[in-house]
């Protein structure tokens, strides 16, 4: 699926794609019985934690756009 444009209006669908990603890696890790990976992208899911982009291929990459814990929003996770 494409993903939308990084403009203002557009952000909610971005996150809302992403997020949805990172729910499906999730459970393909837990169904391959990666457990480490499971609970690190359950981390990811964590209320305020929002992304720009993930790609679970390999060791995985993701753009953390907010976090509840962290106040530099938008580094590399």
């Amino acid at each position: 699926m494409p993903l939308p444009a990084l403009t203002p209006s557009m952000l909610g669908a971005r996150y809302a794609i992403e997020r949805a990603s990172i729910q499906e890696a999730r459970r393909t890790a837990r169904d391959v019985g990666d457990r480490d990976r499971a609970k690190a992208l359950t981390r990811f899911l964590r209320p305020g934690r929002t992304f720009l982009y993930f790609d679970p291929r390999g060791t995985g990459r993701a753009i953390c756009a907010t976090s509840p814990t962290s106040p530099s929003a938008g580094r590399p996770m």
